[in-house]
Parts: structure tokens; sequence; C-alpha cells
């Protein structure tokens, strides 16, 4: 897999405004480098606009590479309407209704794999 360089800054930039109000300045520089560069105008705001901002920003950068289904796993926004059409209930999130299924054949070869619950109907 070849990661590309906005990618990169992108989520430097996500997890720097993760961090909270005291690295939004660092994540706002790292969020900018980014849209220097596609000669977009340079991003100004802060808080959960911030956040969402570099998620909308990931998804403009990115479009076409498949990262937008796992940006929204990673970040918990499938399970809001607002950033999904077909969002996932907190149950099935935390069944890893997100993952690929396993056929019980894989405990063949790996005894210790764990297949997950939402896809064997286990609780």
């Amino acid at each position: 897999m070849i990661f590309r360089y906005a990618d990169a800054l992108l989520l430097e930039a996500e997890a720097l405004a993760n961090l909270g109000a005291s690295r939004e300045a660092e994540a706002i520089a790292v969020l900018n480098i980014v849209r220097d560069r596609a000669e977009a105008t340079r991003y100004s705001g802060g808080g959960t606009d911030l956040k969402n901002f570099i998620f909308e920003e990931r998804c403009r950068e990115l479009i076409g590479e498949g990262m937008r289904y796992f940006d929204l796993i990673r970040t918990r926004r499938i399970l809001n309407p607002q950033w999904t059409m077909t969002p996932m209930t907190i149950d099935q999130y935390n069944r890893r209704a997100w993952t690929w299924p396993l056929d019980p054949s894989a405990k063949n070869f790996n005894s210790k794999i764990v297949l997950n619950s939402y896809w064997t109907g286990g609780n």
C-alpha cells in the first residue's frame, strides 16, 4: 500500500485536534500545508468545527482512494446519519460489523483465531 503525504499530514492534523485546544494551532498549521498545496483558502476555525473540517478535507483530498469508510469507522462517524447514508447501530459497531467476515473454517488453520460475533450471529 502506498500512502500519500497529504494522508499523513491530515492524520497528524486530526491527532493534534483531538489533543485539545492547546494543540489546535498546530493542527491548523498542518491542515493548511495541505490546503496551500491545493491552492485552497486557508482554514482559520477551531473546536468541533476543526475536527469536522479535517474529516471533510480528508474526504476531498483522498476521494476515490478507499479511505473514507475507514475514516468513518476510526472516528465513529459511522454511527451518525449526518456522515453516512447507512449508519451502524452501536450494537453493530461493538460487534465489529465493520470487519470482513471470516469463514469458520479459518479455525482449521489457526485455532487461536477469533471470529467476530456480528458475522457468526453470536453475542
